[in-house]
Parts: C-alpha cells; structure tokens; sequence
C-alpha cells in the first residue's frame, strides 16, 4: 500500500540502519513504537552489488511481512546510511564499507521492490533526532554522538535538526575538526581505544569491546586507552561545537557500551575546556537511530512521492566506520556533481 493507512489501521515506516558490521531493522509507527522488536543481521559488507541491494530488499519484505501480521500498515522505507552518500538521491560514494554499492543508484530497486517510497538519511544524524524525541525531549539544543569504528555526530534544535546558521558545524560533523596532530576522529574512534591500549599494553590490536572488559577487570592499560578517549571526546567536542552550546550530549555507537569508562571524564573535561557544564549520557535504548530514520520520514511525508521544499533533512556527515582513507579523502570523495556529506 503506498497511499494512507486503512481505516483503524497505523501507517508505519520500514527501517534499516545499515553499518558495516549489522544492519539493524524494524517497523517503527509514525509515533514512534517499534513494532516486533529489533531484528539484526549480518551486514552484506563483501558481497557484490547485486547480492547486497538483494538482501536489502529481502530484509524491507520480512519487515513488511511482520508489520502485516501487527496489523500496521506500511506506508514508506527509511534507510539510515553513513556518508558519503548522496541522501537525495539514493547514491552511494562509499568506499570504505558496502564499496560494490559505490557510484550505483539504491532507491530504485528499493521502491521497486517494495512499492514503496523510499527516503536515506545519515544514521549519525537519525540518532540523534531520535535521542531527542525518545530520551530528552526537552532539550534545548542536544548534541548526538556515535562512536563506533570511527566517529559521527548530529545537532538538533527544538526537535529539528539544527544547521550552521544556529551554530552547529558545517554539515553537522565534527569527525574532521582539527584536533592536537592530526583530527578528531583519531582520538575519538574505537580505531583510537585499539591503538593506544596496543601502545600501552605491547600487545596485540583487540578491539574496544575486549578492552573494555579488560578494564573493568582492572587492567591499567585498558582503563588509560577509555581514559585517553574521555579526554579526548571532551577536549575535541568542546571546540568543535563551541558555537552550538549544546545543552546536553548524548552518546551512541558500539563503545557507547562502556560509557562508564570514559563518559563522566569527558563531561569533566569538556566542562573545563568550555567553561559551562553540559551533561553527557549514554543511549538509553538501542532503537533511537531507527525511531530517528522514521521521524525523518514523517517529517517528509508518508508516503509522499518525494519531500516538500523546505522539509528538515538529515544530512549530518560521515559517521561511525568510515575509514582513514576515507576520512582523509582518499577515496570516498564523489565524482563531480556527486554529494560527500
């Protein structure tokens, strides 16, 4: 159905979040209830083209074969995707991840598949619309992070995401902002924790998660990597976003799992180096990208062919799992005429 719901039935969006490691689906209503639960599955990362928009497609039909069975209707898709990615469109410019989708048109064989309209939208930014509707309501001006392989980051106003006239970044990232040697992303990336405990511990590379186990276990080089990256989030973040104050920070992404390892240190640091106190929490719920993706589409319309002039986009940058050489531009930058956002 691509008109309005029945009569006594709720329109509902068809929701992925798609990351390099798992893509996260769902049936989220226009209220924001996730229908049935989160369903997760392995990302299609190393496969072709085909076998990647495939799989896609057959995830969107067992959601709407779910959404069926709750007696919601489906109205449109929603895709959460990091950058570059031409949001628009329906183009990747990715390299660093899903690189068999880069340059090729992804909307279209979604709504072919579906018969359904079919909006993109940066999961960095989604997560944090999402944390906003779902986890602080009421704040004034709220700053999403997501830490995950690498770093994303949204900036909402009053519910809408905000843009460089209110003071947010240009384009909503902070990944690139100049920080110490080098940029933020470096020191603030689960690529960050694995580097420094190497460094400290003489060990081999293990990822943030096993690190974060180990520190909780006491092991001295574990706890300086997470304290190394509470200095470095609030340090980074307190510069980057000067000119937006946020009001409060809330933190997502796979290392957000051991926000009590690094997360009080940042709200100290960043309070120092901005001289006001702003609180920083972690995600309260793993669904926050997913209702983000589903307001994004609500705001743009149910169902409607393409979005009104002047509707909110989310077109925040980059986000958790970019690459280095994608960060430093060496090779997700998109041809002429194409979007890196």
């Amino acid at each position: 159905m691509t008109g309005s719901a029945a009569v006594g039935r709720d329109a509902a969006v068809l929701v992925l979040d798609v990351g390099g490691t798992s893509v996260d689906g769902a049936v989220v209503t226009a209220d924001g209830r996730v229908v049935g639960g989160i369903r997760r599955f392995p990302s299609p990362e190393d496969n072709d083209a085909a076998t990647v928009i495939g799989r896609l497609a057959a995830l969107l039909s067992e959601l709407r074969r779910s959404a069926g069975h709750a007696g919601v209707d489906a109205t449109a898709v929603g895709v959460g995707i990091p950058g570059p990615f031409d949001y628009e469109r329906g183009v990747s410019w990715m390299s660093h991840k899903l690189a068999a989708l880069r340059g090729l048109d992804l909307e279209g064989p979604l709504r072919r598949a579906t018969g359904l309209p079919v909006r993109f939208c940066n999961d960095a930014a989604a997560f944090t619309l999402g944390a906003w509707w779902r986890q602080h309501p009421t704040a004034p001006r709220l700053v999403g992070i997501t830490i995950g392989t690498g770093l994303g980051s949204g900036f909402v106003v009053g519910g809408r995401p905000a843009g460089d006239q209110e003071g947010a970044p240009v384009g909503g990232e902070v990944w690139n902002a100049p920080f110490r040697d080098g940029i933020l992303e470096d020191a603030v990336s689960g690529r960050a924790v694995s580097r420094v405990y190497r460094q400290r511990s003489g060990g081999r590379r293990i990822g943030a998660g096993a690190i974060a186990e180990r520190a909780r276990h006491g092991d001295v080089a574990a706890v300086a990597a997470f304290s190394e990256l509470g200095d470095a989030l609030g340090e980074g973040l307190a510069a980057a976003a000067a000119g937006f104050s946020p009001t409060r920070v809330v933190v997502g992404g796979r290392v957000a799992d051991a926000f009590d390892l690094f997360g009080p240190r940042a709200e100290t640091v960043f309070a120092r180096a901005a001289g006001t106190r702003t609180p920083f929490d972690a995600a309260a719920r793993p669904d926050l990208a997913l209702i983000g993706i589903a307001r994004h589409v609500a705001a743009t319309g149910f169902g409607a062919a393409r979005s009104a002039p002047g509707s909110p986009r989310l077109r925040s940058g980059p986000t958790a799992g970019t690459s280095d050489a994608a960060r430093s531009g060496h090779g997700d930058t998109p041809p002429k005429g194409g979007k890196r956002t």
